[in-house]
């Protein structure tokens, strides 16, 4: 390695910066908006189920301490808790039937038998019924119940039929029309009893006893104690749990719940949401008037953009309306009566209710700082518009490019509106009758290139998606398109605005590397919902159902592989990913809520310099374990670690502008106390930089 050192001096170690989170490190933001289910487990503990995420307070030192599954819990998406005065355990129940132990220190023990168990049954958990240690859980087959002391699951009663509530009469609690035993009222408001003399796992020994509610109303006495003082508590967190959009931009990411999802409407409050990770502190907007919270139209942010020229100037997307904001507060909502260049879309059958759709789903600013956006289907029962292509320029004027559009009025749900670095527009129709994706040029106002879904791959074979989910450029000037059949690319060659044709996308092709000759399409039939480029030039997969993948930028290697079961990823459906390159974090928006993984890449530097490295922790402590992250490299440096001999420790190529090092030598040995170089070149060898990180053991 040809390294030309800026020499330093033991006093100009590599700057550190000892709060910075830790590579490979996880962490979530759960909602706690909307309180559920409160339990008091003691003078100094009150546990609250809010938004489907637990935290713990102490009303003696007014302290929160919040639980996910990142810090103990083996799950996330709470429905149900149950305090064992008894047991001294808390009963945690999730929507997938999953179950947890928790004690008021903090420890958490996993119950997930019924999770576990493979069955055709539905395992839906409906309600609890506490009494003293014994937990009864109304499922979609039947009961189950569960010794909250011992951890076990004690009896399993499959009564064929959905138990939506569950209760157990003791003989101090027994009453003329309710005898001691099991009470459980299935969806058609049916009451089985089942007395304990008789073998309950027998369907024939429960009976028939009615449709009286009054067994299963549950003690409100902690909720009515606490709820007011709850309400005033602030546990953090954002508002709600649905992440359809994500964009990081300047230092802070922007979210929306996208609410018209592939599987239904959400039907969510229209409130944008922000993230400010320097502060750790969420912004949620403000909320429409009152006048219009009734209003069907005034729900699910479609899509969120900052004007890049004015800090805190954005737009969202809504049903009804573009809401323009500044720092959180609306300053204006443009609908169709007041912006003569916006077409309402109107539903036939909602006609008599005046249920209209604006159905602007995407927005995006260009570089100028003008605001471009879809409307999709506009003018199926308006004017015979058509879809709608416009753009406000910095002077307040609209200018409509919507006849370069295809002029299809249904089945169009146009989104993942993007630029590319040649100053193209992208964007994909993800209905699943006509899934297609365009490419416009604003220049010239045309429509560019149409690429359906009856195209073939570079092998001539016809590729087959039913969704066109995402879009994403790479370092390469590929442009990535994310289907429900798996990714597809349109090579760089095809991008260019001199071209208008795509011949074929291209399905990347990763050999087997075993001796075969033979090569498979990069994850054929993986359903592709989000797209990352990180600083590195690798992708990040996010998909429906089956987590998220790293793949490496010659697309050839598989470096991770991230589910809910081998990882802290909350949810395998994923339906946004955002990355700050400047830190190498990476969002991931879940069906279940938000959660975050530091990656091990960030953009790279154009020049290097000692001055611009750094190192996090430095010095290392003795009880650190993780990885030495530094950063500040440029793309694809050459780095080597040595000791205070010159002796080389380890060697590796940065990520994008990061190096990691997990404080070993060769030889896999934690290596001793003392100062270590860090030497860095360039790939071609030239413009090196030196530093040195400080180990105590």
């Amino acid at each position: 390695m040809n390294i030309k050192p800026i020499i330093l001096s033991l006093a100009c170690c590599l700057c550190c910066a000892t709060g910075a989170a830790q590579t490979g490190q996880w962490r979530d933001y759960p909602a706690y908006y909307e309180p559920k289910q409160i339990q008091q487990s003691s003078a100094s503990s009150v546990f609250v189920l809010a938004s489907g995420a637990l935290y713990q307070y102490n009303p003696q030192d007014e302290s929160i301490r919040t639980y996910s599954k990142v810090n103990g819990l083996s799950d996330c998406g709470i429905s149900h808790i149950a305090w064992s005065k008894q047991a001294r355990r808390l009963l945690i129940v999730y929507t997938n039937a999953n179950m947890d132990l928790l004690t008021e220190q903090g420890d958490c023990f996993s119950l997930s038998d019924l999770y576990r168990k493979s069955t055709t049954l539905d395992k839906t958990i409906n309600n609890l019924w506490l009494t003293g240690t014994e937990a009864l859980v109304a499922t979609g087959f039947g009961v189950v119940a569960v010794d909250v002391e011992k951890g076990l699951i004690t009896h399993t009663y499959n009564l064929g039929h959905n138990i939506r509530y569950v209760a157990r009469v003791t003989e101090a609690t027994a009453t003329k029309n309710f005898r001691p035993g099991i009470y459980a009222m299935d969806d058609k408001w049916v009451t089985y009893y089942g007395v304990d003399s008789l073998s309950l796992e027998n369907p024939q020994n429960w009976s028939i006893h009615g449709s009286d509610m009054k067994i299963y109303q549950a003690d409100k006495t902690d909720w009515n104690t606490w709820i007011e003082q709850v309400r005033t508590l602030k546990p953090g967190g954002p508002k709600y749990n649905n992440f359809g959009v994500m964009k990081f931009l300047r230092g802070r990411l922007l979210t929306a719940d996208n609410g018209s999802t592939v599987n239904g409407d959400l039907y969510l409050p229209a409130v944008p949401q922000e993230y400010n990770p320097e502060t750790d502190e969420w912004l949620i907007y403000e909320e429409l008037p009152d006048s219009l919270r009734d209003d069907m139209r005034a729900i699910d942010v479609m899509d969120i953009t900052e004007d890049p020229l004015t800090p805190g100037h954005v737009y969202a997307s809504n049903r009804s309306a573009l809401v323009e904001y500044q720092d959180g507060k609306i300053l204006r909502r443009l609908t169709p009566h007041n912006t003569a260049a916006l077409i309402w879309r109107l539903d036939s059958t909602q006609a008599e209710r005046h249920d209209r759709n604006l159905r602007v789903e995407t927005i995006c600013y260009d570089q100028q700082g003008q605001l471009w956006m879809l409307n999709s289907s506009a003018g199926s029962m308006s004017l015979g518009r058509g879809n709608q292509l416009l753009m406000l320029d910095r002077q307040g004027q609209w200018h409509d490019y919507s006849q370069a559009l295809p002029k299809t009025e249904d089945d169009v749900s146009l989104r993942s509106m993007t630029f590319d670095s040649r100053g193209l527009i992208w964007f994909n129709n993800m209905h699943w009758i006509n899934p297609q994706t365009y490419c416009f040029n604003p220049e010239t106002g045309k429509l560019l290139k149409t690429i359906g879904n009856d195209v073939v791959n570079e092998d001539g074979a016809t590729l087959t998606d039913y969704y066109r989910q995402c879009l994403a450029e790479d370092m390469q000037g590929n442009v990535w398109i994310g289907t429900s059949a798996g990714p597809v690319q349109v090579d760089a060659e095809f991008c260019r605005p001199d071209v208008a044709d795509v011949p074929y996308l291209t399905q990347v092709k990763v050999a087997r590397n075993d001796g075969s000759g033979l090569a498979d399409y990069l994850m054929s039939g993986a359903s592709v919902t989000a797209i990352c480029i990180d600083g590195a030039g690798r992708k990040w997969l996010g998909t429906g159902g089956a987590g998220i993948y790293l793949i490496s930028a010659d697309c050839q290697t598989q470096i991770e592989h991230f589910t809910q079961d081998n990882s802290p990823l909350i949810s395998d459906n994923i339906r946004a990913l955002s990355l700050d390159n400047a830190t190498g974090m990476l969002y991931i928006g879940t069906d279940l809520g938000l959660c975050s993984y530091h990656t091990d890449a960030t953009t790279a530097n154009q020049q290097m310099s000692g001055n611009q490295l750094v190192a996090y922790p430095n010095p290392v402590t003795p009880e650190y374990t993780g990885l030495i992250t530094i950063t500040g490299f440029t793309l694809d440096a050459d780095v080597k670690i040595l000791n205070a001999a010159g002796r080389l420790i380890a060697q590796g190529r940065s990520n994008g502008g990061t190096f990691t090092w997990d404080g070993r030598d060769s030889h896999g040995r934690r290596v001793a106390s003392g100062v270590y170089m860090v030497a860095a070149a360039t790939s071609e060898g030239q413009k090196g930089a030196v530093g040195k990180i400080a180990i105590v053991r």
